[in-house]
């Protein structure tokens, strides 16, 4: 009983002890801000805690409109299926904190994905934390890759990436190889397990799409259940938020 009580003391000292680094790596912060504007160190943290908010509400607004124009392209007002706590949370909050569009748009499709009854793609919270490690290069030479492809499985010859790939058995000079930027790329995505390396060279010339890749492809799909056209009930472009008219929750009619 006594090292419970011990061990328990030692966590609330540890927990103290993070606090209160936090409080003041937050006034440090304040005090470098306070004198760029010759203002107080109150001024300063308000103007650092302010701008956080501020651009994480405006992330969290674009999010919610993003995804309730994908619902509302689907025919639902609302959210059909609850997405569990455990997949919601790491979604919503990489998705609130992200400031790319393309890439919040990857987490908005996911969160949509999930509550869709009529969804074929899985969504499993390894998705989230694999996007999360993901740079917006990342996830375009993913999406290039697995547009060109059928299925996971299917390879491609990555010498021209990003502009387009070539077939898994293209000819290829000695001398043809990807670019650094991309072979950095290509490297974290068969790190991750999305792609696999068919080439014995260190250079990722050729590579292969594993089941990983492509089920985390699928699910950040805005169109998940089609391969390459969108479905004509779909329109191109999302409807404004505007448009989007309140109602029972579920499909609309």
């Amino acid at each position: 009983m006594t090292s419970e009580i011990e061990e328990t003391a030692k966590a609330a000292q540890e927990i103290a002890k993070t606090a209160g680094k936090v409080i003041e790596a937050g006034e440090k912060f304040g005090g470098f801000i306070s004198k760029y504007i010759g203002g107080s160190l109150e001024q300063g943290i308000g103007i650092f805690e302010d701008k956080l908010k501020y651009m994480r509400w405006e992330r969290q607004v674009r999010l919610i409109e993003r995804a309730q124009g994908v619902l509302h392209e689907r025919g639902y007002n609302y959210p059909v299926i609850p997405v569990p706590p455990k997949l919601a949370i790491p979604i919503l909050q990489s998705a609130s904190l992200e400031e790319n569009d393309v890439l919040q748009d990857k987490w908005a499709y996911m969160l949509v994905n999930a509550t869709d009854p009529n969804c074929k793609a899985r969504i499993d919270v390894k998705f989230a934390k694999i996007l999360d490690e993901l740079s917006l290069y990342d996830v375009r030479i993913l999406d290039i890759i697995c547009k060109s492809v059928t299925g996971f499985g299917d390879g491609v010859t990555t010498i021209h990436l990003p502009e387009k790939v070539l077939p898994l058995d293209a000819h290829i000079s000695e001398n043809e190889n990807p670019s650094y930027e991309v072979q950095v790329s290509l490297e974290n995505l068969v790190r991750l397990g999305l792609l696999r390396n068919e080439t014995f060279a260190y250079q990722l010339l050729r590579v292969r799409v594993m089941a990983l890749g492509w089920e985390l492809y699928k699910a950040c799909e805005r169109y998940p259940n089609h391969r390459h056209d969108q479905p004509k009930s779909w329109p191109v472009s999302l409807s404004p938020v505007e448009q989007i008219k309140g109602g029972d929750r579920g499909v609309r009619h």
